[in-house]
């Protein structure tokens, strides 16, 4: 799957074009870009549909899954660029990114300590730097070069720690 880089419309099958009125070749961007993360968002979803699903089926399953995109995409949001590409500033919607964080009924049972970390955290910025220290403690993996000020998912996180 290529996400929502453009070429947009090369990115959605054509039963996704639902945002298809366009007065300006911007506005066309801007629908294509939207059509592009309509079908993303679907495909996202049936993944994790399949996933609780199959929870549901054998509910002692313990499971996670978080979903980012690698970047975002500016498209006529802070200036007049589409893309990605830029020499000096990099509009914040190339860098902010939403993430999503699953989980299975059974590790609801099994950590409730940790869903309440997790959504007290849920509004503290995070650099996907920080993600295998994310993954390792939401998945209650020990490992001695864990840090968990470094994990979103942990009372610990520190969100303005410095960095380079």
């Amino acid at each position: 799957m290529m996400g929502s880089h453009s070429k947009y419309s090369k990115r959605y099958p054509m039963k996704y074009n639902k945002f298809n009125l366009a007065k300006n070749n911007k506005e066309k961007i801007i629908n294509e870009y939207d059509n592009s993360i309509l079908y993303n968002d679907f495909v996202v979803n049936s993944l994790l549909y399949i996933k609780k699903q199959y929870c549901i089926e054998n509910h002692e399953v313990i499971a996670t899954a978080i979903y980012f995109s690698d970047h975002g995409e500016n498209v006529y949001d802070e200036n007049d660029n589409v893309g990605h590409d830029y020499a000096d500033v990099l509009p914040k919607a190339n860098v902010e990114i939403p993430f999503i964080v699953w989980y299975s009924a059974r590790y609801q049972s099994l950590y409730p300590n940790k869903l309440n970390i997790i959504y007290s955290n849920k509004n503290k910025p995070f650099i996907t730097d920080n993600l295998f220290h994310a993954i390792i403690d939401i998945n209650d993996i020990t490992f001695k070069l864990f840090e968990p000020e470094r994990s979103i998912f942990n009372k610990k996180y520190n969100s303005n720690r410095k960095r380079i």
